[in-house]
């Protein structure tokens, strides 16, 4: 995976009323087949359990391995094509990867490794901590054909409405620092809209995105706001 574009956006490109600091991000991933060997590497990488409080241990152990186990079988499959399936758990790991790197980001294991539901977690995909000691909710979509912001925007709108972020948040206590749960507990917090892109201008697709209705919104109603695209 390499970084092919990142800016912080500055006030004359954000809306009106805009309360987040807003970063565009693209980054590719040239060998399909060798990333998802990667991941499986991070995915089987468990040291963040041995991390934790003897509660957290027993809360997060049983339910991390079973999804372990069956996304490594789902990503050993994968060679030269993304199937939809490993589309949307790349574009996550990448998303969460990339904040890491570009803005030093404390990078938990996808959610999918500490909830209950082995498939289809009805809530965010990945959660990240950012230097200011927030976290940070991220949605992640993928389409082979499209550059399906729109969708991630969307569901983050709906997970907001719905609450997930508190519904989060007493699990992600097990990770993040103290002073981040007091922010989150604040109405301080982060969202990462993560999703494919196919374009020649991924540059051109990520200020497209920056301009659409729901992300507008979200640049309103959060602390830090983060556009990945992921491209393959």
């Amino acid at each position: 995976m390499k970084t092919t574009y990142f800016k912080k956006a500055d006030s004359t490109e954000l809306p009106t009323g805009a309360t987040a600091e807003v970063y565009l991000i693209a980054v590719k991933i040239d060998n399909v087949g060798g990333y998802a060997k990667e991941l499986i590497g991070v995915l089987n990488n468990t040291s963040w359990i041995n991390d934790l409080n003897p509660v957290g241990k027993l809360t997060f152990e049983r339910t991390a391995k079973r999804s372990i186990d069956k996304l490594v079988v789902d990503f050993q499959t994968i060679q030269n094509a993304v199937t939809s399936s490993f589309g949307e758990y790349m574009v996550s790991m990448s998303a969460g990867q990339s904040l890491g790197v570009l803005l030093n980001h404390l990078v938990f294991p996808i959610s999918e490794l500490w909830k209950e539901k082995l498939t289809n977690n009805h809530g965010f995909d990945f959660h990240t901590e950012s230097q200011q000691q927030r976290l940070c909710f991220g949605e992640a979509k993928y389409n082979k054909n499209s550059n399906p912001y729109t969708e991630a925007a969307g569901q983050v709108i709906d997970f907001i409405d719905a609450g997930k972020e508190g519904g989060d948040a007493a699990l992600l206590s097990y990770f993040a620092k103290p002073e981040s749960i007091e922010n989150l507990l604040q109405g301080r917090r982060g969202f990462t809209i993560a999703f494919s892109i196919h374009s020649e201008n991924p540059e051109n697709i990520l200020f497209n995105a920056l301009k659409s209705e729901f992300i507008v919104k979200l640049c309103r109603e959060c602390d830090e706001l983060h556009l990945v695209g992921v491209i393959s």
